[in-house]
Parts: structure tokens; sequence; C-alpha cells
């Protein structure tokens, strides 16, 4: 009996292949299997199925932690689920630690809700619109799989691309306001700063003065 319960646990876990009845057992030896809720992978026995799209790469799902809102791979981070079953995932134990003293994410400086509500990120955009979370159930078409992936790693890379020109205009006007208030501090000192060609024209006098000293000389000595 002890033998048998892994083959029996993978039996139920497997799909029913092309051609054959509902019975789990009698699908073929190589029939895809559903992934085990453990990130993914499959039971002994079973084989996980093939989620590569166009490109040829692994899909997988990255959640986002609660506190700092960073990446969240498969296998990293704790999950801590509330007496309401409320879920939230930590990407470390720092943010698991400041979530357990009951800090503000909006008052810490180092993460993204303090940024985005300082300004310092961009928060509007139809790039975030994708990213909702939508709970309809939609049937699987391999077609329309690969488009999706397709679509993601687009706009993903457009999302970026606006996110670096809005941090660059942001330091654009700092730029501007800085050379503003180094102006306004030079024209408010300027007593304290020397012309570079203040002693020039002095310099200038006397070397002519010590030139016609010399040519009355030889005048005179002629």
């Amino acid at each position: 009996m002890v033998l048998l319960a892994p083959v029996a646990a993978a039996a139920l876990w497997r799909r029913p292949g092309p051609g054959c009845g509902r019975c789990a057992p009698a699908c073929p030896p190589g029939g895809a299997a559903v992934p085990s809720r453990r990130g993914g992978r499959g039971l002994p026995g079973s084989r996980a199925p093939s989620s590569a799209g166009a490109g040829g790469a692994a899909a997988m799902r990255i959640e986002k932690c609660y506190f700092c809102s960073g990446p969240i791979y498969p296998g990293h981070g704790v999950v801590f689920v509330r007496n309401d079953c409320k879920i939230f995932r930590f990407c470390k134990s720092k943010c698991h630690k400041n979530f357990k003293k009951k800090r503000n994410p909006r008052k810490i400086r180092w993460t993204k809700a303090f940024r985005k509500a300082a300004g310092k990120e961009l928060t509007v955009d139809n790039s975030f619109e994708f990213e909702k979370r939508r709970n309809e159930p939609v049937k699987y078409q391999r077609e329309l799989w690969n488009k999706t992936v397709d679509a993601m790693k687009r706009v993903e890379e457009i999302k970026q691309k606006r996110q670096a020109r809005f941090i660059m205009n942001r330091l654009k006007k700092n730029k501007e306001l800085q050379k503003a208030e180094d102006i306004k501090e030079v024209k408010q000192n300027i007593h304290l700063l020397r012309a570079p060609h203040a002693g020039k024209p002095k310099q200038l006098e006397e070397k002519m003065v010590q030139k016609l000293q010399e040519d009355v000389d030889m005048e005179e000595a002629s």
C-alpha cells in the first residue's frame, strides 16, 4: 500500500488523454499532468504541461510584494494569511518586519508606494491597465496564449521606456531650477568676484609708459 500511494496520487492529478474515457489511470504514460500547488512542479510520475510561448520561454506568475511592490519569483518570498483569509506576500524579511511593525509603505522612502506618492515615478498611464488582475475564466487556445505572451512583452517594453522618459523629464526640470538658483546666487554675491581683466589695463598702461621712456632715452643718446 505504501508503494502504490504515489502512483495513485499522480493518477488523480493526470488529465484524460485524447480518445480515452474519464478514468484517469487509463491515460497513456506520456500524457500531460496538472502542475501541483507547489510552485508548478508535478507530482511523482507526472509531467508538467509545456507552457512555452512563441519564443520558447516558459511563462511564470510573478507576484508583487505587499510592502515594497517588488517582484516575487516562484519559490521566493514569504506568504502571510490573515484570519479573514486576506493574503499578504513579501519579497524579503525586511518587508515582513516592517509590515509587522505596522509601518505605512507610503512613508518609507525606499518603497514604490512612496516614490509614486511623491511624484518620482510614473503613476497614470495606459500601460498599467494591462497588468490588472481579472478573474474571468478564458478557454485555452494556443494561438491566443502566444499572442498574449507577445503582447505582454511589448507592453512591458513600452512601459519601461515611458518610465525612463518620465524620470528624465523630472530631472531636466530640476536642472533648470538649479541653474536659476545658481544665477540668483551669482547676482547677489557679484561683489565678491573679481573680473578676469580687472588688472590688465593698468599693466598695459605701465608697459606703454616704459616703452615711451625707452624711446626717449634712445633719442637723447643719439
